[in-house]
């Protein structure tokens, strides 16, 4: 089964010309393990693939609109975050080879996406990420799912939580879904499934199921988006603590004489 999520869909070009979204092309070797293959074949769509009740489905690397929310009425027990990623994960630029077509399907470096902005967020230090397209022959395409990685990464939190049936028990790995915590300042905060598991919890034990989520906005997917963009802006909708507004409270003093 493969997801049909706009991945075929077309995109404007700075020449102004169009082509698909995401395109795969290649040959694959059976001296690689069918992982290796399977993933080789991902990155032409920076996508996923899952397995559950015995079918397999390709997700690919487009914004995907949730229909679940989860609140605090949803849940079963304590959640936690994470507000940071490993290093790597927050890579602040991206590199690597794809097989261009002008050059005979040889490996050839594409243009690397770096952005000065990310850099200045890591203290200046350049953290590049070696992403390899070997099914990929387009450098504007090759540039396009860079960019997606490169934007996903700077997504960093992460929320563990474990929830009733009842909604959370329709969603898949690769889902989105929408978090209400106002503790946190979530108001319809869009995180994609990254785990998924079905346990027992409480006493006496029920089954609930255990999200593990990471952030995820439509801005990651949009090649047009200016890396200028701060993915931490929309961590949560609570006050900025540093941000202090003038005090509008004048006092006096007044001195009594007998």
């Amino acid at each position: 089964t493969v997801a049909a999520n706009a991945c075929d869909e077309d995109v404007t070009l700075a020449s102004g010309a169009t082509e698909n979204r995401f395109e795969c092309h290649g040959a694959l070797d059976t001296d690689k393990t069918p992982k290796a293959n399977i993933e080789s074949l991902l990155s032409s769509m920076i996508g996923i693939m899952t397995y559950s009740g015995g079918v397999f489905t390709i997700k690919a690397g487009v914004y995907q609109s949730p229909s679940v929310t989860i609140t605090e009425d949803d849940m079963v027990a304590s959640y936690s975050i994470d507000t940071k990623q490993s290093r790597r994960e927050a890579a602040n630029g991206v590199k690597g080879t794809f097989m261009p077509e002008d050059s005979n399907f040889i490996a050839a470096d594409y243009p690397p996406i770096t952005s000065t902005t990310f850099v200045d967020e890591d203290g200046g230090i350049e953290n590049l990420l070696d992403f390899t397209l070997p099914m990929t022959k387009s450098p504007a395409m090759a540039q396009r799912i860079a960019k997606i990685a490169l934007y996903r990464g700077r997504e960093q939190l992460s929320l563990n939580v474990k929830t009733k049936l009842k909604n959370a028990f329709t969603l898949q790995v690769g889902d989105n879904v929408q978090v209400t915590i106002d503790r946190l300042g979530f108001s319809s905060k869009v995180f994609t499934v990254a785990g998924w598991s079905m346990i027992l919890e409480g006493n006496p034990p029920a089954l609930v199921i255990d999200l593990k989520l990471r952030e995820i906005s439509s801005a990651v997917y949009s090649f047009s988006t200016s890396e200028e963009k701060a993915f931490t802006a929309n961590n949560t909708i609570l006050a900025n603590p540093f941000t202090l507004s003038a005090p509008s409270l004048s006092l006096s003093d007044t001195l009594k004489t007998k």
